[in-house]
């Protein structure tokens, strides 16, 4: 099987076609262009940073809906992916800098960050355990795409979860409290 990097770059079509199978990943993905849509309604110039890009499917959607503004039509949509490596997104720099008007981030809601071992193990056993109920209401056993997502993207998330210390933990979901703190501090600094 293939790590979960290599997974986002050699795996694309697979990936999209979970996304599109999954009701959770469409409502967030939804979500997040309405937000987007929504935000820039009355923008020109828009500049688009996705950090993190996987597969890239829902650019064209808002593409799509800014090519159909009749008000303020749009002059220039720049779109910039980053990678899911997290050393091109450290080259970045601290998002702050570029002061973005709107920002969406899409997150699992989850504890998985404490440094308790029991209590980050509790909290990966909720998380997969709500994930697979989801994968048996929304597909069959034998889909190609459960497997790849089972197989792949939750196995090595399970193990980077429970087996990995320090910088070697990628896989660090918080608490929507977390966030609202940490994005609040942020803004604090400018």
């Amino acid at each position: 099987m293939p790590t979960l990097e290599e997974a986002f770059t050699t795996l694309q079509p697979a990936v999209v076609e979970c996304q599109q199978e999954l009701p959770f990943c469409q409502v967030t993905q939804f979500t997040a262009i309405q937000a987007i849509v929504d935000n820039l309604a009355a923008a020109k110039r828009v500049h688009i940073v996705d950090l993190g890009i996987k597969s890239g499917s829902h650019w064209p959607i808002i593409m799509q809906a800014h090519a159909g503004r009749q008000e303020c039509q749009l002059e220039l949509l720049k779109i910039t992916a980053v990678g899911p490596h997290k050393e091109r997104i450290e080259e970045i720099g601290t998002i702050a800098k570029l002061k973005p008007c709107v920002m969406v981030m899409i997150e699992i809601e989850a504890s998985t960050n404490t440094p308790n071992f029991l209590d980050r193990f509790d909290a990966a056993l909720y998380l997969c355990a709500a994930v697979f109920n989801c994968h048996e209401d929304c597909m069959e056993r034998e889909n190609s795409c459960r497997v790849l997502l089972e197989g792949v993207f939750i196995w090595e998330g399970i193990q980077n979860i429970i087996t990995t210390e320090g910088e070697e933990r990628i896989h660090r979901q918080e608490k929507l409290e977390f966030w609202r703190a940490y994005w609040q501090d942020l803004a604090s600094l400018k």
